[in-house]
């Protein structure tokens, strides 16, 4: 994409946020924290996610490639609070009803297609957007910590959330741990299903899901690990009970920190 084409684009994505604003009209001012909705989660972060800041989040196991429940996790987070949304992706198979189930109305997203090898820049100029209340970007293999530090400082100078969506095509790759200047970074991975959903007493399998949700790193705070149980708006995430037999701090390791085209679900 050229310096004139990023230039057109931003050129719309800025008249679109303005028909957006004139139409629901200038709100409350932002706090400074963005909740999870989750009162141990949020506790743990000193109030929830810093505004202003780039957040990362990736899959584990065979999602990390495909990237759904880091995409769903993100989707939660935009459910619980209101704005225009930059999703920058490429070739866009988000899937309606699933953000709907997040929480979201999908006419609050602004999706911008971008080749791969683009999509940092096009995450930077939007970062510089004051029209947005945040970015998501879909990123594939490995992140500089200079180019991090250049998002960083684009949400930090706008007071714009970014999300950053990394994947991979190897489960275990390294490039997705290297060091990166994100206020916060967190992986997302399946775990068993929960008690059986009510709607469906008789259907095997069929039960409320379950995620492990690593915090890997807080910048000034402790990483953590929780599992929750995921369910529809407005109900989304919750600390999953713990089962006869097991400890509390299999649900909820915040003192001793983590254990050792995609569709939002």
């Amino acid at each position: 994409m050229t310096g004139t084409e990023r230039t057109d684009l931003l050129a719309r994505l800025r008249a679109q946020i303005a028909r957006i604003e004139h139409g629901r009209g200038e709100g409350a001012s932002l706090s400074a924290f963005w909740p999870l909705g989750v009162p141990q989660v949020d506790r743990h972060l000193g109030g929830g996610l810093p505004r202003g800041t780039v957040h990362e989040v990736t899959g584990r196991g065979g999602d990390t490639a495909l990237a759904a429940l880091p995409a769903r996790f993100v989707a939660h987070i935009l459910g619980l609070a209101p704005g225009p949304v930059a999703w920058i992706g490429g070739g866009f198979d988000l899937y309606g009803p699933g953000l709907v189930r997040a929480g979201v109305d999908p006419g609050r997203l602004l999706c911008i297609a971008a080749e791969a090898g683009d999509r940092l820049a096009v995450c930077e100029d939007a970062l510089h957007s004051r029209g947005v209340v945040a970015v998501v970007a879909e990123l594939d293999g490995a992140l500089s910590l200079t180019a991090s530090r250049r998002l960083q400082l684009a949400a930090e100078a706008a007071g714009v959330t970014g999300f950053l969506i990394r994947r991979s095509s190897r489960p275990d790759d390294p490039a997705l741990l290297q060091p990166t200047a994100c206020a916060t970074r967190w992986r997302i991975g399946p775990l068993p299903s929960g008690a059986v959903l009510a709607a469906y007493p008789t259907v095997p399998g069929v039960g409320v899901a379950h995620w492990s949700v690593d915090l890997l790193r807080h910048r000034g705070g402790r990483p953590a690990s929780w599992i929750m149980e995921v369910g529809d708006a407005p109900h989304r995430l919750a600390l999953a009970a713990v089962p006869a037999g097991r400890t509390a701090a299999a649900a909820t390791r915040g003192a001793a920190g983590p254990a050792a085209g995609h569709a939002v679900a």
